[in-house]
């Protein structure tokens, strides 16, 4: 990194948002924890999923900051 805070390969949280662009159109509110949204929030994540396996992209649910930090590592 570049020595300052952020700036470097330590992994972060995944962090998911979802939005209702009709009733909250400057996505102020994010619907994502809502209990009510969990079927909807499978469904997105399972076409994400088909998505990147069709085109070859990394696993939705693999951080590819992590994947960078493990690949820089120097070998025990």
């Amino acid at each position: 990194g570049l020595e300052q805070p952020g700036a470097g390969r330590e992994p972060r949280p995944e962090e998911w948002e979802l939005f209702d662009l009709e009733a909250d159109p400057f996505e102020l509110r994010s619907l994502h924890d809502e209990p009510e949204h969990a079927g909807l929030l499978a469904d997105l994540r399972s076409e994400l999923r088909r998505l990147s396996d069709e085109v070859g992209d990394v696993e939705p649910d693999a951080d590819p900051r992590r994947a960078v930090a493990t690949l820089t590592k120097e070998p025990t």
